[in-house]
């Protein structure tokens, strides 16, 4: 079960809570690719479990909401992130490692490219002013450039 409460299932079935939401605030839905879809589901997912909130609902303003934001624009189809590369002065730990590590086995269990990681953290990179954000960040980019 994903942080935001969506089952780690197909990539579509995992973003449509999130399009949901993006919907709820006025984001124009498109169609989403399969990667977006699932490039968007890890990155909420690790987002979640880096600030420590029970949902989306609570992610208001300030970095966190920047990188919430990145998130449900790519589940909504309207993603437009730049894919360069993330890095952190701090490392991650404990249960972020933990969630980058389960967005890492649901996307090889779906058969689609590691670089779905790389998308995800450079959209969780929009809220890297916070350290705990920005170290999730990283992680997720790395794991996306990871040698399988």
């Amino acid at each position: 079960m994903t942080s935001f409460g969506a089952p780690f299932a197909d990539p579509a079935r995992a973003a449509a809570l999130l399009r949901a939401h993006a919907s709820r605030h006025g984001v124009s839905l498109a169609p989403v690719s399969p990667e977006d879809a699932a490039a968007a589901a890890a990155g909420a997912h690790v987002l979640l479990v880096a600030v420590s909130a029970p949902s989306l609902d609570v992610v208001r303003g300030g970095p966190a909401a920047a990188a919430a934001a990145a998130c449900l624009a790519r589940a909504a189809g309207q993603a437009s992130t730049p894919c360069g590369e993330v890095s952190a002065t701090e490392r991650p730990r404990g249960r972020v490692l933990e969630a980058v590590g389960q967005a890492a086995a649901w996307v090889r269990s779906l058969g689609l490219d590691r670089a779905v990681l790389t998308v995800a953290g450079a959209d969780l990179a929009a809220g890297g002013a916070d350290p705990r954000i920005a170290s999730a960040a990283a992680a997720l980019w790395e794991e996306g450039h990871a040698h399988p």
